[in-house]
């Protein structure tokens, strides 16, 4: 990979500090420490990204139903949340200590720390059940490459994929609810990945999830994602690809940004064309100055940990804390600008697990096994 988290998992000291330096070198027991069902490996990421101002943390949802191989994307968004609950009263807590002539209730201010947790729908996962209702195999493999890699895949015109796209949605939801889930203006959010993974995204696709999400769980919903869902009726467009290029606001709807630090994918050669963008702290900043005085309300930040592509702003071996640090400013300066209200504004950012990804100032947190994607990133 590209970059390198701890090599073991941190120790925190009554008042929240850091007890020692994050631990550098190989890391021997990977299934233990960097596991997407870890607690401690989500604690240590949701506190850097309350470290960085981030609002939302956004797990790349893998789940399609299928038996046998997308439980662990379930049981690592169990994980999360159970993560983010016990951390809620830890930051109270540890800001008591810190702080004894001030009540830091949990209800107030550990769920004002904490990021909240919104959906990030990778809708590669609809390819893969896509094909194992067509020939049995779940994945890419030699017999069948050709038509995993064209399709022409699932049609969400049709009302058993729709069905299937709302379950998705629905799996995710039933584990993350009350003060875990981000709403704003009182709806739930699903950020899409490419609608290149279906047939046709047609156009009553979005609106049948929304009444079914009303229905379901009583809130209405948000979809933001690509351009290619505007057919569908996207509430917030914003390409993927801020590694590439910064994106800003350019058409209607909640206006959205995205921001990158960095790309250098040598972590995902076998399915991408080497590229190298630099990080450049100066660069960074202008984008996100930029981004707010063209009106962002969202900004997604891409990525928190995608390490093997080069483009988190988490802890690494290599960084430290410096591209948290660099983002916090650019948060404060956001949150300042738009007097912050969780419910005025948002923000994104990638989080990557290693052999699952939880992938959200939105953050994207991976659920999924990275080697299960093998379709390419799209540039945009």
């Amino acid at each position: 990979m590209t970059y390198h988290p701890p090599a073991a998992a941190p120790a925190y000291t009554a008042t929240g500090d850091l007890a020692t330096a994050p631990a550098t070198g190989i890391m021997e027991n990977i299934t233990t420490w960097l596991s997407p069902a870890s607690l401690e490996w989500n604690e240590w990421e949701l506190r850097g990204m309350a470290r960085a101002g981030i609002d939302v943390v956004m797990p790349d949802y893998w789940n399609n139903g299928l038996p046998g191989t997308n439980e662990s994307s379930q049981a690592a968004l169990a994980a999360l949340v159970s993560a983010r609950q016990s951390l809620v009263t830890k930051v109270s807590t540890e800001a008591d200590a810190r702080d004894p002539g001030t009540p830091h209730p949990p209800e107030t201010y550990g769920q004002r720390l904490v990021p909240r947790i919104a959906m990030f729908f990778d809708t590669t996962t609809m390819r893969n059940l896509w094909m194992w209702n067509r020939s049995m195999t779940v994945y890419n493999d030699s017999a069948h490459a050709s038509e995993f890699a064209n399709g022409p895949f699932a049609d969400l015109n049709d009302s058993y994929w729709q069905n299937e796209f709302w379950k998705c949605i629905k799996r995710f939801y039933s584990l993350v609810n009350g003060t875990d889930l981000f709403t704003w203006n009182g709806s739930g959010v699903v950020w899409l990945y490419g609608g290149d993974h279906f047939a046709d995204v047609g156009t009553t696709v979005l609106q049948y999830c929304k009444d079914r999400f009303l229905a379901t769980f009583g809130l209405p919903l948000l979809f933001a994602g690509h351009s290619d869902w505007i057919k569908a009726g996207i509430d917030a467009v914003c390409d993927w690809g801020a590694c590439y290029s910064p994106k800003y606001p350019a058409v209607k709807g909640i206006p959205t940004a995205a921001i990158s630090p960095g790309f250098y994918n040598i972590g995902a050669l076998s399915v991408q064309t080497p590229r190298y963008i630099p990080r450049d702290a100066e660069r960074y900043m202008t984008e996100w100055r930029r981004a707010m005085d063209l009106g962002a309300v969202w900004i997604h930040l891409e990525t928190w940990n995608e390490l093997h592509e080069g483009t988190g702003a988490c802890w690494t071996q290599e960084h430290g804390f410096h591209w948290i640090d660099e983002t916090r400013e650019a948060t404060s300066a956001f949150h300042a600008r738009r007097e912050y209200s969780p419910l005025l504004a948002l923000n994104t950012v990638e989080f990557y697990f290693f052999t699952s990804g939880l992938a959200a100032i939105i953050a994207v947190f991976m659920l999924a096994s990275r080697n299960q994607k093998t379709g390419k990133k799209k540039e945009t």
